[in-house]
Parts: C-alpha cells; sequence; structure tokens
C-alpha cells in the first residue's frame, strides 16, 4: 500500500500548522499530487502561475508584502531551473521564500527519462539549504516527522538572514492514488521563526565622542522603528538613504545620483551602515576615494559586502535598538557644518531630462501608503533623485537584473489586496517580463507605469558601444513595440502618453494615476 497521499497531505498541512498561507504554483504533472495536498488541506490563498520564471518572482513579492515565507512549486526538469533568478534575487534581498520541487526517482537520472535532471542541491550557491526527504514518501512516515521537515526549512528561511531554501521531493508511479480519500492530517497550529539577533548588543566606545560621523542605509525593508531613530538622528548627523532603504524621513539625505564632488569637509571620522547595497555609482565611487579610518555595520546575520573597500566591522544587532541606545548616551558635540556639507552635496538635481522628469512628477502624485516597485536600469536611478517617495519602496537591486520586477509587483499586489501597489518600469524590462500578467487570479491593485524610450537607452550613457555601430542591435535593443496588445490581451485597462502630454502644465497628472490597475504608458522618443 502506497501512503503517498496521506505523506503529502501531511506535508502540506505542515505548513498551514507554521502559518504559511500563500502559495504560487506553476502547473503541472509531476508536482500535481504536491498541489493537491494544498488544495484538500485548505486555508491557503493559491496563485496559478505557469511560467516558472515569473512565478518564483510572485512568490518573492508575496513575502515581501507579509514578511513571511511564500512558497513556490514548480514539476521537474528545466521548470525548476526557471526558479533561479527569483531565487538568487531572493537570496541577495535576504526575503524568505520556499521553493518546492517535484523530482523523478533518483534511479532515473541520466537514463534518458523526460523531465529528469540533477535537481539535487541545484541551487546549492544561492539558497540557505537544501532538503531531500530521507525516506520514501510512499512508505508510511509520521506526521510530527514531516512537520519536523517542514518546520526546519521554516526556521532557517525566516531566520538570520532570511531568504530561501528548496525543497525536493521525489514521486514515484503511481502519482496520483487516493486523491478521492479523506484528509486525515491534523497537526496543532504553531509559530515557527527563525532565531533573532538580541537587540542588547553594546555599541562601540568611539561611537561616543565621535563629531563626524557619516550614516547610510542601503536597500532594507520597511521598519518604522529605525525609521523613526534615524528621524533622530539626522538631526545632528547626516543620514544618507538610499531609495530602496525604506528609512527615508524629512531630514534624511537622498542619495542622488548627481551628488557633488566630495572633499575633505566630507570626511567623517567614522561610518556606520544598514542594510545592504546602494543604487548610487556616484556615491559608491566618491567614498572610495574618501579617507574613512573606521566603518562599522549594523548586519543581520548574513554576510557583509564591503563595497566602499573599508573593511568594515559587523555588529550583529538590530540597527534601531542600538541607534536608540547610542543616541540617548551621546557625548560628543555633533559637528552642524559637516551635516550642512553633506545635505548641500546632495541635494535634489532637478535636470531637464524629460525621464527623470516624468518619473519625479509620477512620485510627486502617489499616495504615501502605497507601495512602490521599481525597475532596474535608468528607472530606479531616477527615483534614487527625487526627495518625494511613498513608505514602501521595492526593486530587485539583490541582482539588478531587469527580469521579474513586474512579477514581483504583481506577487506583492496579489498577497496585499488591500494596498494600492505602483510598479515603474522601462520598456524593455516590461517587455521581457510580459508573462507576470498570465497568472490567476490576476490583482486588481497594480497599476504598471511604463517608461517606453523604444529600447535600452541606459546604454546611450556608455562610453564604448558607440565606437561600433554595428553593436546597437545587440546593446540598445531598439524596438517600435507598445503594450497595448498585451493590455488588451489580458484584459486591464491601458492609457497611453507622449512625455510632451505627460509633461504640460495642463496635465492632470494626479488624475491619470487614479486607476487601481492596469497599465498606463508614456513614450519618451
Amino acid at each position: 500500500m502506497s501512503h503517498l497521499r496521506q505523506n503529502l497531505d501531511s506535508f502540506a498541512h505542515a505548513f498551514k500548522a507554521l502559518g504559511i498561507k500563500h502559495i504560487v504554483v506553476s502547473p503541472g504533472s509531476r508536482n500535481a499530487p504536491i498541489v493537491a495536498g494544498f488544495i484538500r488541506i485548505g486555508g491557503f490563498n493559491m496563485l496559478s502561475a505557469p511560467d516558472e520564471r515569473a512565478a518564483a518572482f510572485m512568490a518573492m513579492g508575496s513575502a515581501q508584502a507579509t514578511g513571511k515565507p511564500a512558497v513556490v512549486i514548480c514539476t521537474s526538469g528545466t521548470a525548476v531551473l526557471n526558479l533561479y533568478p527569483g531565487i538568487c534575487e531572493a537570496y541577495y534581498q535576504r526575503i524568505p521564500l520556499i521553493a518546492i520541487s517535484a523530482d523523478r526517482p533518483e534511479n532515473l537520472i541520466d537514463q534518458w527519462d523526460g523531465q529528469t535532471i540533477h535537481q539535487k542541491n541545484i541551487f546549492e550557491k544561492h539558497i540557505l539549504r537544501s532538503f531531500y526527504p530521507e525516506t520514501d514518501l510512499h512508505e508510511s512516515i509520521a506526521e510530527t516527522e514531516l512537520l519536523n521537515f517542514v518546520s526546519q526549512a521554516v526556521e532557517i528561511s525566516t531566520g538570520e538572514p532570511c531568504g530561501p531554501v528548496h525543497i525536493n521531493l521525489p514521486l514515484k508511479e503511481p502519482i496520483y492514488q487516493g486523491l478521492d480519500i479523506a484528509v486525515s492530517a491534523s497537526f496543532a497550529s504553531t509559530d515557527i521563526t527563525g532565531k533573532k539577533t538580541q537587540d542588547k548588543v553594546q555599541f562601540p566606545t568611539e561611537w561616543l565622542n565621535a563629531r563626524k560621523i557619516l550614516f547610510l542605509v542601503g536597500q532594507n525593508k520597511p521598519d518604522e522603528s529605525l525609521r523613526y531613530v534615524l528621524q533622530s538622528v539626522s538631526e545632528r548627523f547626516p543620514v544618507l538613504t538610499d531609495v530602496l532603504s525604506n528609512a527615508q524621513s524629512d531630514n534624511t539625505i537622498g542619495c542622488t545620483e548627481n551628488m557633488e564632488m566630495l572633499s575633505d569637509v566630507h570626511q567623517p571620522e567614522l561610518l556606520i551602515t544598514m542594510g545592504m547595497g546602494v543604487v548610487s555609482k556616484n556615491l559608491k565611487m566618491q567614498l572610495r576615494q574618501l579617507y574613512i579610518p573606521l566603518h562599522f555595520h549594523l548586519g543581520d546575520g548574513g554576510f557583509t559586502g564591503d563595497p566602499f573597500f573599508t573593511k568594515p566591522v559587523t555588529l550583529q544587532a538590530k540597527a534601531s535598538a542600538i541607534l536608540a541606545n547610542w543616541i540617548q548616551q551621546y557625548e560628543g558635540g555633533a559637528d552642524s557644518y559637516f551635516l550642512h556639507a553633506w545635505k548641500s552635496a546632495c541635494n535634489e538635481v532637478y535636470n531637464q531630462d524629460n525621464e527623470y522628469e516624468i518619473v519625479r512628477s509620477i512620485l510627486k502624485n502617489l499616495p504615501t501608503d502605497a507601495c512602490l516597485q521599481l525597475g532596474n536600469s535608468m528607472v530606479v536611478r531616477y527615483a534614487n533623485g527625487c526627495a518625494k517617495l511613498p513608505n514602501t519602496v521595492f526593486g530587485n537591486r539583490g541582482t539588478s537584473g531587469i527580469d521579474g520586477s513586474v512579477s514581483t509587483a504583481m506577487g506583492f499586489a496579489w498577497a496585499s489586496p488591500e494596498q494600492q501597489v505602483y510598479c515603474i518600469t522601462g520598456d524593455i524590462g516590461f517587455l521581457y517580463d510580459k508573462n507576470a500578467w498570465w497568472c490567476n487570479p490576476l490583482p486588481e491593485n497594480i497599476l504598471v507605469i511604463i517608461i517606453n524610450n523604444r529600447g535600452g537607452m541606459i546604454f546611450d550613457r556608455l562610453h564604448g558601444p558607440e565606437k561600433l555601430p554595428e553593436l546597437r542591435n545587440f546593446v540598445h535593443t531598439p524596438h517600435n513595440f507598445n503594450a497595448k496588445a498585451i493590455a488588451e490581451h489580458y484584459r486591464v485597462e491601458y492609457h497611453a502618453y507622449k512625455s510632451v502630454e505627460w509633461l504640460h502644465p495642463t496635465a492632470n497628472i494626479s488624475t491619470s494615476l487614479e486607476s487601481s490597475s492596469g497599465i498606463l504608458e508614456i513614450f519618451t522618443a
């Protein structure tokens, strides 16, 4: 007698017991028995997304929205490989994600059997841990054993750092038996979260008397306690906030790409950083040129990068807690001229670039409680130079690829239906990720805004490709496409503007942004 059906039901029920609710499914045959378990147990919010690449990003977006792990399930073979871009992005963004792949029996690998590849440890370099059942799923397995198996995966995904884990389940024939048998799994609900760093970490003594302290917050998840304490810190010290830091407040300083050249007056006694990377290449390059004698990074348990070549000392601590403790005991006199110098260097620059002005005009009219999802290339750089942002901002800068920006936003909108989501992307990024719309149910709270310059015009800013004109088709990707047919195909609202119409003094931009869903396309070329 096969116990596969009972085991897969217990497997799904373990996720329910652990509070996991959002499941993205890429349909297939080999994974159908796994999906059946989640359907039979019930209580999950499930989304169908046939394109595995889009599905992984959707799951990541839903995890961004909820702060809890989301699950993506796919069939065997190359379907698993299509999850890799989203898994890699979740790894570098430190987003909790659980990828479940169906697999073929191990004895069929390399035997010319269909949809059979080496799936065990397939994401090895970009995963927190891979899980593989030690017992054949057709054999009798205690429910508690399956609960512990899933609990480990959830605990590691939500630990410090958060990140993706992979569960690979080999299934042998027959795989569809027992679908008509009543469900018998019955776990009590529980709460599993990873180990968290202690809040009470002593700050270094160098912090007490330094007068020129530079704070920098890179890409980071929303954290209202951190935003609050940085508001207090920014009254005395320069606090630079990346567009994806989710830490902006009235006194913080945006990391504009057009900042002026730094000099000795900007040199800090020590640098304190939080979060991950910064968008501004200009800031990164200039900080590498400054002499920074001490650099402390407030970490979350993951690896610490060294983008400024300063050999940072990592303190594994909750940033808001250690900063609140320090600011109460600070004994030095903050250098007001140092603060002024940094504010002057990073003032928002109002340039005549049409695309920058378009992005700026959009951001000025977005509600503060909305979620903003930014595409890569020029869009995120334009936004990085703008002062006004919603309280929640995300962008796929973990790996900085163009893939998945719309899918991530779609997943966020699906998991947070009460929150309006705006996704601003370029035309190439949108076209590359157009399968983001191929999901069921399709969220109704997402407006995708396309800045269409008919190609990858970011490459016009690079010196080199113009020396060989024949390179243009292979670098810029020029085209004459638009999104109208895609909107019609998926039956979503579509509006188009030319840049001169959008930026005309009589244009009512706030009205143009009132649509809660659909596609808004602005042509700049």
